[in-house]
Parts: structure tokens; C-alpha cells; sequence
């Protein structure tokens, strides 16, 4: 007692100055400290019995300190955003039963005795009703009053009444001796509780062999203490509407846990009920802790005789107000704000709890919401976009020719964009719809995007290879894109890959949709497009008679070597350029990324002519990706025209106009796509 108080007033004074919130009162823990208990006992089973005690100091010294220092080591390492990713109706849960451990916990202290729910039945007919009675109805009152007021005067004004009454009553209709025999007060002790430092004689007497043995045995302590800290510190956030840095709160907690250990206590951190109590005082602030600090160090050094006076019912009072009003507050008040298979599970982990334990109930909570969560998510469509090689197509500048091909063919291209996460429930939905779809005479290509996958389970790989085999069986070929490193690893371990027939892997999708498209066109050789004259081409776009003929004389022809850049960007835009053969890359290039492919650039197309109209410098590069052909055509060079051959200039700044607005009505068909 006298090492469990002296830690306790150690642990309320480091988490009062090193806790991020005002009124946050820590304490030491039962669960942690049972366990504890039980590895301890374990431990001095085969020890001699004059070195038990010091065996079993020295232990519970020892743990306290290395469980400090890991939870130390976890904030510093930012371990604690794990606890984010325990479902909301798992703290529901853990703060309901804890509502329940309460008035149980408040039970057995009016009672005088360990009560179990075998023996709720029998209260109604035993003695221990004339202790319970009175409160249980303190509690209630106290709860009942602290909600409609919303007072911080209600609780001390509640305390010093029931105090003052209950010992008026004693001296009037009794004795002090009659309400010891009774079983009305806390005491009597049978030594006074007072704290002696563990010195260094201990520390020679205890079986290092024994406190080494149980190495593993403590492993569990620090897991229960790191898994409670982390579940009540949350449930602080839930309860007080505030965030805490839960890192910094793991520092502070192995802090006061290395010194609570120092003293021979054992491991404490942030306590629910006592901060409820601190809150319900009135605003939060940091003395809370500190005058608890020196209560547990007066009665740890003085010894606790008053203890002995305090009445059962006032302490079981307090006691099952904090219960009552968890229970209401997530069984009752959180009803309404949450689905009913969500609140179901909050009263299932109430259940457990009552019935099987703590742990027991917190497991199977997280154990029920990740089935809820896999069944709802099976239910989310996985598919982003569901397009066609007609509604959205590749960033290749291609003719009109092949531009109208791709539109009458685009069909034969099923595009599908995934997103989120990857399973069995949901992928099955997705080889489902491309196995209908495959079925369809047009179907050829099926390209699969995995841009926005963030991962897969092994389930996949099968669903994948099942994909693999109707490919065959439907001769319609699968295009992977944009597979990260990782998913492609998982996938090539469980057969999927390119050597499989029908399948084929590209960087990303726009290499995807681009060696589809090719392969629709019949183009045998992807770097020569086609061998349409470029002076041609332009000139069939311009509405005017011998149009390419009088262009001649305001070209200049240029060759480009492969990976030299025909526009480089940030330059002034002075020229606008017609690809006559060859391919060229439009590309963005930001000062630490990757540089991004725009668009390729194939023989017939113009490039340029956004920053040769606007006179903005160039906002990307555009390099050759084989030695090109291209017809320059400057801004001096049109001047010219339009003072020479008018009518040509004006029909050349026509066929721009048509050009541009043809690119912006595809742009707006893939973006319309893409919102439907």
C-alpha cells in the first residue's frame, strides 16, 4: 500500500506537468496491476522464502521502470496514431463497460466483499442491501443533479452533504464502534499504510535469475499498459471534445511511469474516472492532480488512519455516478447518433465485458467492427471510373484520320480505374462486371488502372488469375497500369504477371491506353505514325485554294535528333511547329518530381501554337523521341504573311482556331466521362 500510494502521488505530479491537457489525472491501474501480480507470483514460486520480499519488490520496481521506458520510446518513435484506427463504437464500447466495472467496482466497496453476477440475485434478500441502498441512491441523485444544473459547486456540496449526514445520523442513532462492526466504514486496516524506499539490500537479496525468467510474462505488461494508455487517452479526447497530442502523452506517461518506478510502485497512466471526478469540479486545471499528489504522499508517509473513517456508501456513491453516467451516455444519449449495427456492437463489448472480461470485450469489438467494415466496404464500388477508349483516350496527338478511327473503334477499349483497397469481397464485384463485359463481340482490351490501389490481399491474386484464364478462354487481353512495386511483387508470387498470355503491364495508363490504341490502328512500329505530308495536312485544314503550296514560302525546315528538346520550358513561345516525321514527347518537368508525360506527338501534328497565340513563356518541354522532321513556323515569319498573302494568314489562324477547339471538345468528352 505504502509503495502503491507513494508511486501514485509521483505519477499525479509528472502527468499534471508534463500532460497536454489541464485536468488530466493519472492513476495507477488495476488490469496492469493485476497481471503484474500474477507474473510476480509466478516469479518467487521457486525463490527461498527469505528472498520473496525482496524478489517481489524489486520485480514490480523493475517492470514499472521498463514499462515507462518503452512507452517512452513509443511517443518518441509517433507510435501512438495506431489508436486512430480503432473504430469509434470499440471506444463507445470500452467507455460503456467501463461504466459497468464502475458500478460493479461500487458494488463490492459498499458491500465489503467481492460480489459476482452469480450473487446479484441473492442482494435483494441479504443483508448487504441496507449498504448498497443508500449509495446507490446517492449516485443516481448526484448524476441526476450534475446534469440538469450543471454546477461545478453540485459534486463538494453533494459530498460534504452526505458526509455530514451520514456521521449526524451515526453519533445520533449510534456509535462509531457500531458502524465499524457494521461494515459502514472503510477501515479498520490491518497495518496503516506507509511507504519505505527499496534500498540497496533488496536489490542484493532478490533472485535476479526469477526477475529475469518472466522476460516474456512482461512483454504482456507492457502491451496492456501501451493498448490501455492509448484506449483511455482517446476516450479523454471523446469525453472532454478536445485533441491531445497522444505521442506527447505516451512521453509523459514513460516518464511518470520510470519515476513512479524508482519509489516501488507500479505502472500507472491516465486515469478516466478521476479525471471525470477532476472535471466535474468545475474548469480543468492542473491542480487537480497536484492536491491528489499530496493526499496519496500525507497518507503514504503518515500513515491513513482518517482513511478508516470515510464511509463505504459516500465512496461507492462517487463510484457509480462516474458508472451511471457512462452508461447513459453510450447506451442511452449515443443511441440515436449512431447505426444500429454500430450501437449494436457497443452493446455486445458491454456484454462481454460483464460477463467475460475487460480484454475479452474490447477483442471481440474490434473484431466485430472489422467485419462490419469488410461487409460494408465489400459493398463500395471499388471502380472510380467505368470508361471506353471512345470517352477517354491516350495522350497521343494522332491525325484526324486515326482520331475518327479510335472514336468508331473505341469501344473495343473497356478502361477501369480502381480505388481504395483490395479483397476478396471486392474484386469479386469487379471480375464480374469485366467477365459480362468480355462477353460482348466488341470487347477486346480491358485495361485495369491501379493508381489509386493502395493494397491487396492474397485473396486477389486469385480473382486475378481467374481473370487470367477468361482472357484466354475469351480472347480479349488484360492491361495492368500504373501497378506500384509492392502489389505487382504480391501478384507475380502468386503466378500473375506478363508471362502470361493476354496479360501485359505499363508503367501507368496513359502507356496503357496508348499500345491499345496502336494495336487497334494496325501500327506495327508506334514511331512513325503515318507518312501524311505535313505541309499537306495543314494545308487541307486551311479553307483557302493552293494553301499548302503558299505556305512553302513561310516554313523552315528542321531536323531534331533523338532526346533534343524542340521547346524547352520557362523560353519565350516564338514558333509554332508541324511534325512532318517523327515522334515527339510533351513533358512537364518540376524541380524534384518525376518528370510527367503530357502527350506524344506523332507525325501531322502541331505543337506550340497554346504559347505562340498567348505569348506566355512555354509551360512545358516538348523532346524528340526519335530523330524528327518538323516545320517551323515563327512569329516574324506570319507578320510577314499577314502583310504579304493576307487571305493565307487568315485562313491559317482558322485551321489554329478548328485545331484547338477539336482538342477542346475531346478534353471536355474525357472530363464529362470521367464526372459521370
Amino acid at each position: 500500500m505504502g509503495f502503491a500510494l507513494a508511486g501514485a502521488g509521483v505519477s499525479l505530479v509528472v502527468m499534471g506537468w508534463r500532460g497536454g491537457s489541464p485536468g488530466t489525472v493519472s492513476g495507477l491501474q488495476a488490469s496492469v496491476a493485476v497481471v503484474l501480480a500474477v507474473v510476480v507470483a509466478k516469479a518467487v514460486e521457486g525463490v527461498a522464502p527469505d528472498r520473496v520480499e525482496a524478489t517481489a519488490f524489486v520485480m514490480v520496481a523493475s517492470a514499472t521502470v521498463v514499462v515507462g521506458a518503452v512507452l517512452g520510446l513509443a511517443g518518441k518513435l509517433r507510435m501512438a496514431n495506431i489508436i486512430r484506427f480503432v473504430p469509434f463504437p470499440v471506444v463507445g464500447g470500452f467507455l460503456a463497460g467501463t461504466g459497468w466495472l464502475l458500478i460493479k467496482g461500487a458494488v463490492n466497496v459498499m458491500a465489503g466483499r467481492r460480489i459476482g453476477l452469480s450473487e446479484l440475485t441473492d442482494l435483494l434478500t441479504s443483508e448487504d442491501m441496507k449498504l448498497l441502498v443508500p449509495g446507490v441512491v446517492l449516485g443516481v441523485a448526484l448524476v441526476v443533479a450534475q446534469r440538469t444544473m450543471r454546477r461545478p459547486w453540485v459534486l463538494p456540496v453533494f459530498v460534504l452533504g452526505a458526509l455530514l449526514l451520514f456521521w449526524a445520523s451515526t453519533l445520533v442513532f449510534g456509535s462509531v464502534d457500531e458502524a465499524k462492526a457494521g461494515g459502514w466504514l472503510l477501515g479498520p486496516f490491518v497495518e496503516s499504510p506507509r511507504w519505505v524506499p527499496i534500498g540497496p539490500s533488496a536489490f542484493a537479496d532478490a533472485d535476479w535469475g526469477a526477475i529475469v525468467g518472466q522476460v516474456g510474462d512482461l512483454l504482456t505488461i507492457i502491451v496492456l499498459a501501451i493498448v490501455g494508455l492509448l484506449f483511455n487517452a482517446n476516450s479523454l479526447e471523446i469525453m472532454n471534445e478536445e485533441d491531445l497530442d497522444l505521442d506527447g502523452e505516451l512521453s509523459a506517461a514513460g516518464l511518470a511511469n520510470v519515476v513512479t518506478g524508482l519509489v516501488g510502485g507500479p505502472p500507472g497512466y491516465h486515469h478516466v474516472t478521476l479525471t471525470m471526478l477532476g472535471r466535474a469540479l468545475g474548469d480543468p486545471n492542473r491542480m487537480v492532480a497536484y492536491v491528489g499528489a499530496v493526499v496519496c504522499f500525507l497518507v503514504a508517509f503518515a500513515g491513513g488512519g482518517l482513511i478508516e473513517y470515510v464511509p463505504r456508501l459516500l465512496l461507492g456513491g462517487l463510484i457509480v455516478s462516474f458508472g451511471v453516467a457512462l452508461l447513459y451516455e453510450w447506451l442511452v444519449a449515443f443511441r440515436l447518433r449512431l447505426p444500429p449495427a454500430e450501437y449494436a456492437i457497443v452493446l455486445a463489448i458491454v456484454l462481454v465485458i460483464a460477463f467475460a472480461g475487460f480484454l475479452q470485450g474490447v477483442g471481440v469489438g474490434i473484431a466485430l467492427s472489422a467485419g462490419l467494415f469488410a461487409f460494408t466496404y465489400s459493398k463500395t464500388d471499388t471502380v472510380k471510373h467505368r470508361l471506353t477508349g471512345a470517352e477517354y483516350t491516350s495522350k497521343v496527338n494522332r491525325s484526324p484520320q486515326h482520331q475518327s478511327q479510335l472514336y468508331e473503334m473505341g469501344e473495343h477499349i473497356d478502361i477501369l480505374e480502381l480505388q481504395g483497397f483490395l479483397f476478396f469481397g471486392s474484386v469479386h464485384r469487379v471480375i464480374e462486371s469485366i467477365q459480362l463485359r468480355a462477353m460482348q463481340p466488341e470487347g477486346r482490351f480491358v485495361v485495369i488502372d491501379f493508381r489509386r490501389i493502395s493494397g491487396i490481399d492474397s485473396s486477389v491474386v486469385l480473382s486475378f488469375m481467374k481473370l487470367a484464364r477468361l482472357a484466354g478462354q475469351l480472347d480479349f487481353t488484360v492491361v495492368m497500369t500504373g501497378v506500384g512495386p509492392g502489389i505487382r511483387t504480391q501478384l507475380a508470387v502468386g503466378g500473375f504477371d506478363e508471362s502470361l498470355p493476354g496479360v501485359d503491364f505499363f508503367p501507368d495508363l496513359d502507356h496503357g491506353l496508348e499500345w491499345c490504341e496502336d494495336v487497334l490502328l494496325g501500327i506495327a512500329d508506334a514511331q512513325v505514325e503515318h507518312t501524311h505530308d505535313a505541309q499537306h495536312l495543314l494545308g487541307s485544314l486551311m479553307d483557302v485554294e493552293g494553301g499548302a503550296g503558299r505556305l512553302q514560302n513561310y516554313i523552315e525546315r528542321i531536323e531534331v535528333k533523338a532526346g533534343e528538346a524542340l521547346i524547352q520550358q520557362g523560353t519565350a513561345a516564338t514558333d509554332l511547329f508541324i511534325v512532318e516525321s517523327g515522334s515527339l514527347t510533351a513533358q512537364l518537368e518540376v524541380e524534384g518530381r518525376p518528370i510527367a508525360r503530357l502527350a506524344r506527338v506523332g507525325t501531322g501534328s502541331v505543337v506550340g501554337e497554346l504559347g505562340f497565340y498567348t505569348g506566355e513563356v512555354r509551360t512545358a518541354s516538348v523532346v524528340a523521341a526519335t530523330d524528327c522532321v518538323v516545320e517551323r513556323v515563327s512569329v516574324e515569319a506570319v507578320a510577314r504573311m499577314e502583310r504579304e498573302d493576307p487571305d493565307l494568314a487568315l485562313a491559317l489562324h482558322r485551321a489554329m482556331v478548328r485545331l484547338v477547339s477539336d482538342r477542346l471538345a475531346r478534353a471536355n468528352d474525357a472530363v464529362r466521362a470521367l464526372i459521370d
